[in-house]
């Protein structure tokens, strides 16, 4: 069986390599008109056009094009390495590190602004990618930790106040937050008995393109 770019990676930068996935499928969806390409499909313009992609179409920074393609590398190595590959691809392409800026704090009236923002009945993703983001805001927990949160992450003190419990995908550090009236809401807005999770899954690229607009 011909090995693909969308391989599942379980590493300890699982939800980085998760996240690079996300934007190669919808940049080969996109560009090939195909739900999938064969690394015997791809040719050292891939990456190239890949860029282009990420940082015109996307819109985001050089450093984080360089954290991606690192990735694909990384996995194209690994590729060669267990015979999945013919050739080892992207090896020698150099990628720039770009300029990495501190990201701009949100301030009390622009978070007050989304807050409050109304959507039409046709933005309901919108609206679910603003709710993420607010429940972010409110628990300070990163995305990555956010779409792995189910109920056995919730937990109550003595006193009836409810609290996350969970340890950080990315360092494994315990972290305990006690939520917030308004995080309960959102919590309670968003819920579904159909699935286990706390909030519903969002693909990091579509969460990043929905919080742009």
């Amino acid at each position: 069986k011909e090995s693909h770019i969308g391989v599942d990676l379980r590493k300890e930068s699982m939800a980085s390599y998760h996240s690079t996935r996300i934007h190669l499928q919808e940049f080969i969806q996109k560009k090939y008109k195909v739900s999938d390409l064969a690394f015997s499909q791809l040719t050292e313009n891939f990456i190239h056009e890949f860029q282009q992609y990420f940082l015109g179409e996307c819109g985001f920074q050089e450093s984080s094009f360089y954290n991606v393609a690192t990735h694909l590398k990384t996995v194209c190595r690994l590729a060669y390495r267990e015979g999945l590959a013919d050739v080892l691809l992207f090896d020698k392409v150099k990628i720039s590190k770009g300029n990495k800026k501190l990201p701009k704090a949100l301030d009390r009236g622009a978070f007050e602004k989304l807050r409050t923002l109304h959507f039409e009945n046709l933005e309901d993703e919108m609206e679910t990618a603003r709710d993420i983001f607010l429940f972010a805001c409110y628990t300070g927990a990163a995305y990555c930790d956010l779409m792995e949160l189910n109920k056995s992450h919730l937990v109550r003190d003595d006193e009836g106040s409810l609290w996350l419990k969970f340890n950080r995908q990315k360092t494994g550090v315990p972290c305990r937050v006690k939520l917030l009236p308004e995080a309960i809401w959102l919590m309670e807005k968003l819920h579904s008995d159909e699935r286990e999770t706390l909030l519903p899954f969002m693909g990091y690229a579509t969460y990043q393109s929905y919080l742009k607009a």
